[in-house]
C-alpha cells in the first residue's frame, strides 16, 4: 500500500497477560479500501481501545467505543475529533447504562500532509523517528494530575497519596461526562516514521527505552508488534495486564513505485503516435487516389492530336526507323497502323517534280475500295507541243534523230530513263543548281552537247536521252526540266501521229 509517495506497513499484535479476559480491542481504517488494482491510500486510521478491567462489560465496552469512533471520522477530512470521541462515550454509556461500564480510547489518523491523534484514559501513542522515541499524548490518571500541579504550582488533587492511587483514571469513556480528551495535530511525515499504539500492559512492563531499542533492532511493522509484546509477557510479571500494540511505519518510495505509471503514458504516447501516422497516411493516399478514380469513371473526351505538316516539308531526319509494329498511343485499342503516304518533292518552282522519287510520309491511310486510275492527261495540239523559241523544225536532223530514237516499242517496253542525281559538272562551268538567266542565248560559236567533246560531253552525251534537246551549257535546272518534260511529250506523240 502507498500514502501519497510513501509505501505503508501495518503490523498489530496482542496477548490476554495473566488476565482471564481478553478486554482489548482495536481497530484500523483504510481509506478509500485499497484494491489489487489501485492501493493508493488518502489517510489511515489507528484505534485501540482498553476495557477496565475491573468493571464489569470491559470487553463489550471496548467494541463499542473502536465501533462508533471509526464510524464517526470514516472518510472525513479533517476530522471532528472531539465530538467523535464524545458520541463513543455516549454510546458507551447508553450500553452499561445502571452500571460502572468503561474504557479507554486512542485514534490516531496518518495522512500525507502530516498526522492527527486523540485520546481519553491511559493507552498511549508513540513516534519514532531518527532513532527517538516520542510520545504523543499524556495519561489521563492521579499521578499524572499530580506531576502537572507540581510543575504549575497548583494544588494537589484529593487523591494520590496512597498507593495504588495514582493509577486511578480520571476520564474515560463511560462517564456521564468527559472532563479530559486529547485533541492534537502535527504537520509533516517522513519516510521511516514509526507510530505504536499500545494499551498500558505494555508501558507497565517495559520502560521507555526498552521499547525505543526495540524499534530500533526491528525493520518492519508486524515484527516491531510482536517483539514489543513478546518483550512485555517475557518479563513473567504475576499480574501481567491484557497487552495489544497497532504498528504504523511508513517507507521509501521504491524505485519502481512509477513505472506502471510511466510504463502507461509510454504506452498511451507510442498508440497516440501510431494513431496520427496512420491517419496522415490515410488523408494522403486519399487524395492521390481521387484524381485517378475520376479519370477513370469518366467519359474520354477530345484528344490533342499532333497536327502533321503540310506536303513537301521535310520531317526530321532520325537515324532509327520509326517502329511501325506498336501502336499509336492516341489512336483507339486495336486500331491498324497507317500504311506510308507519298508524298512528291517540290521543284523551286513549288510543281511536283515528275521525275524525282517519291517520299513516303507516315499516317497516310490508302482508301479502301477499288483503286481508280488517275485520268490521262489531255493531249496538247501539235502546234502547242513545239516550242516556237526553240527554233526547231520537223525536218531538222535533231528532230528526226529524236524520232527515230522514241519508237513505240521502247515506249512500251522501256520507262523513261530518270536523269542521275548529280551529273559531272565539267572544269570551269558553273553547277547545275546555279541560277542562270531564263532569256539568254547561248553563244553563235558554242557547240551543242551532241558534239562536244571531253569529258564533259561524253558524260552528257551518254546521259542524255536521244531526242534531247541541244541546251546551252550555262541553262539552268528549269530549262533542263522543261526540256526533259518536251522531249517526253514529244515520245508519247510519236507515235499517235
Amino acid at each position: 500500500m502507498r500514502l501519497g509517495p510513501l509505501t505503508v506497513g501495518i503490523g498489530n499484535a496482542q496477548h490476554i497477560g495473566a488476565r482471564s479476559e481478553q478486554q482489548d480491542y482495536f481497530g484500523i481504517g483504510l481509506w478509500p479500501e485499497p484494491t489489487e488494482a489501485d492501493s493508493t491510500l488518502e489517510h489511515v486510521w489507528l484505534v485501540l481501545s482498553d476495557g477496565m478491567g475491573g468493571h464489569a462489560g470491559g470487553a463489550d465496552a471496548s467494541v463499542v467505543a473502536v465501533d462508533s469512533f471509526l464510524r464517526e471520522v470514516r472518510g472525513a477530512l479533517p476530522p471532528k475529533l472531539r465530538e467523535s470521541m464524545e458520541k463513543a462515550n455516549q454510546d458507551v454509556c447508553a450500553l452499561g447504562a445502571g452500571t460502572d461500564m468503561g474504557a479507554t480510547l486512542c485514534g490516531l489518523q496518518v495522512h500525507p500532509d502530516g498526522l492527527r491523534w486523540t485520546s481519553v484514559g491511559d493507552s498511549l501513542i508513540y513516534r519514532y523517528r531518527q532513532s527517538e522515541l516520542t510520545r504523543l499524548n499524556r495519561d489521563h490518571n492521579v499521578g499524572e494530575n499530580i506531576k502537572e500541579a507540581l510543575a504549575t504550582g497548583q494544588p494537589l488533587p484529593e487523591h494520590g497519596g496512597r498507593p495504588g492511587e495514582r493509577a486511578m483514571l480520571t476520564s474515560y469513556l463511560g462517564l456521564p461526562h468527559l472532563p479530559q480528551i486529547d485533541v492534537a495535530a502535527d504537520q509533516g511525515v517522513r519516510a521511516g516514521d514509526t507510530f505504536v499504539l499500545c494499551s498500558d500492559g505494555l508501558t507497565d512492563a517495559l520502560s521507555h527505552d526498552e521499547i525505543s531499542g526495540v524499534l530500533a533492532a526491528s525493520t518492519s511493522a508486524e515484527d516491531i508488534a510482536h517483539r514489543l509484546v513478546d518483550a512485555a509477557i517475557g518479563k513473567g510479571r504475576p499480574r501481567q495486564d491484557n497487552t495489544t500494540v497497532l504498528v504504523l511505519r511508513l517507507g521509501a518510495p521504491a524505485r519502481g513505485a512509477k513505472r506502471p505509471v510511466a510504463l502507461f503514458a509510454l504506452l498511451a504516447t507510442m498508440a497516440f503516435l501510431m494513431f496520427a501516422g496512420l491517419t496522415v497516411w490515410w488523408l494522403s493516399a486519399d487524395r492521390a487516389v481521387t484524381p485517378r478514380l475520376e479519370i477513370e469513371t469518366t467519359e474520354p473526351g477530345p484528344q490533342l492530336v499532333q497536327p502533321r505538316p503540310p506536303p513537301g516539308v521535310g520531317l526530321p531526319a532520325s537515324k532509327d526507323p520509326p517502329d511501325r509494329s506498336a501502336p499509336d498511343e492516341a489512336s483507339p485499342a486495336g486500331a491498324r497502323p497507317a500504311p506510308p503516304r507519298a508524298t512528291p518533292v517540290l521543284g523551286s518552282d513549288g510543281a511536283p517534280d515528275a521525275a524525282s522519287p517519291l517520299e513516303l510520309t507516315p499516317g497516310f491511310e490508302p482508301p479502301v475500295g477499288p483503286t481508280e486510275q488517275p485520268a490521262a492527261p489531255e493531249e496538247e495540239p501539235a502546234a502547242e507541243r513545239e516550242d516556237p523559241a526553240a527554233g526547231e523544225t520537223e525536218g531538222s536532223p535533231e528532230h528526226a534523230g529524236s524520232e527515230d530514237a522514241s519508237s513505240p516499242s521502247e515506249q512500251s517496253t522501256e520507262p523513261p530513263e530518270a536523269p542521275p542525281a548529280e551529273a559531272e559538272t565539267p572544269a570551269g562551268a558553273a553547277p547545275d543548281d546555279a541560277e542562270a538567266p531564263t532569256n539568254a542565248e547561248p553563244p553563235a560559236d558554242a557547240e551543242s552537247p551532241a558534239d562536244a567533246e571531253g569529258p564533259a560531253g561524253d558524260s552528257l552525251e551518254a546521259e542524255a536521252p536521244a531526242d534531247a534537246e541541244p541546251l546551252p551549257e550555262q541553262a539552268s535546272p528549269e530549262d533542263r526540266r522543261k526540256a526533259r518534260q518536251r522531249g517526253k511529250r514529244r515520245r508519247k506523240a510519236g507515235p499517235e501521229q
